[in-house]
């Protein structure tokens, strides 16, 4: 497996794996398999693009046969008020990849990138309480629940609430 910081390069692969993620996984992302599939390319590899950007880190995860299979989002608040907290954003692996390991490389990727900022000392995540999976990650890797909103969140019919995950990280 490699692991990278994805650039504006990898837009299609990063496309194609927002809308797999999307459509398995519809608690994956707040953003919709519609919003995804409406999004041009050029703000897809605008959004990429390390140099337009420095707030904005995305982790990807390649096989050897270069093929993406995993994705997580790192924001850096560049508000002075609000620098004290990061944000992570968009956590997927594709289903044949899962429970290897490759979701937790990730956010120790994200947490050595955040030890180089010393005003961060909190990493925060907001989960969809349908996400049972990942809200089980994020605690096992030592986050703890702040808030809750219930029916923050509508699909289709349905409303789910939203659970807001802390990690101290300083």
């Amino acid at each position: 497996m490699i692991y990278t910081q994805l650039n504006a390069s990898h837009g299609q692969d990063y496309q194609q794996l927002m809308l797999m993620a999307t459509q398995e996984s519809p608690f994956s992302w707040v953003t919709s398999h519609q919003e995804v599939r409406a999004l041009a390319m050029p703000a897809i590899t605008e959004m990429l693009d390390d140099n337009n950007n420095e707030s904005l880190i995305h982790i990807g995860v390649f096989t050897a046969e270069k093929k993406l299979i995993a994705c997580l989002s790192l924001v850096f608040s560049m508000q002075q008020r609000l620098e004290h907290k990061a944000t992570l954003q968009g956590l997927y692996v594709l289903p044949e990849f899962r429970r290897k390991g490759i979701a937790r490389k990730m956010l120790a990727m994200c947490l050595s990138r955040i030890s180089d900022n010393s005003a961060v000392y909190f990493l925060d995540v907001d989960v969809l309480t349908a996400a049972v999976a990942a809200r089980q990650f994020y605690r096992q890797e030592g986050f703890t629940c702040y808030a809750f909103e219930p029916d923050a969140v509508k699909i289709g019919q349905n409303f789910y609430g939203l659970e807001s995950l802390r990690l101290s990280v300083n």
